[in-house]
């Protein structure tokens, strides 16, 4: 999952992704690009992503300007099908055409109102890697919802609450407004972050609304 210090990141996209990576059983990799344009440790996006480490997630920084980090995320596609998601704008293009070795994509501006990007890419496409792997770039997007069927499921799509999964007073807690949650108490107690959290509660209450939606 590719974000940027522009446009902004969207992190609740972000963590959509990840939940729907978890529930599918794939491999997610977080990827800072850009890295060139933020380079301070205390900047908000920085900071925002050591939420992600220190819930285990893996986090790259990248630039397809300096080739900071392409080495590195090269490595982790290597014999490995792949795909790169994320806002529009964040510079999956960009990964492409350094990674691929050729101008395989067209690279496009952020417009100027509201730094959004401009969807370059239209289409899911597959390029060869010269180290054996396989990437697939794919449109970027603004909204993106994981598979909601089942409510239930979601918490199991937040890595840092697998730990806590079994130990709340209830069997079937939703971990919203149950006493003696075992996830709640590790928000209050700062084990896990309320940034996440909160893209938990909104996730599952996303995943009650959608059934009705068709219904």
């Amino acid at each position: 999952v590719v974000v940027a210090p522009r446009p902004l990141p969207d992190w609740l996209l972000l963590d959509r992704y990840l939940c729907a990576a978890a529930l599918i059983g794939i491999e997610s990799l977080v990827v800072f690009n850009k890295s060139d344009l933020t380079a301070d440790p205390a900047s908000p996006e920085r900071k925002r992503l050591e939420i992600y480490r220190a819930a285990r997630y893996s986090v790259l920084d990248s630039s397809a300007v300096t080739d900071h980090g392409l080495v590195a995320l090269a490595e982790c596609m290597r014999r490995q099908r792949s795909v790169l998601v994320g806002q529009s704008g964040v510079g999956k293009s960009s990964l492409i055409n350094a990674l691929v070795g050729t101008d395989q994509q067209n690279v496009g501006e952020l417009s100027s109102r509201g730094q959004q990007g401009q969807h370059t890419t239209t289409t899911a496409v597959l390029y060869r890697l010269p180290n054996g792997g396989e990437l697939i770039d794919s449109p970027g997007v603004r909204g993106f919802a994981p598979p909601l069927d089942q409510p239930e499921r979601i918490a199991a799509g937040f890595r840092e609450f697998e730990p806590l999964l079994g130990h709340c007073r209830f069997a079937d807690c939703r971990h919203l407004a149950e006493p003696d949650c075992a996830i709640k108490a590790a928000v209050a107690e700062g084990r896990v972050s309320a940034e996440r959290y909160a893209s938990y509660e909104n996730l599952y209450t996303l995943s009650e609304r959608l059934p009705n939606r068709h219904g």
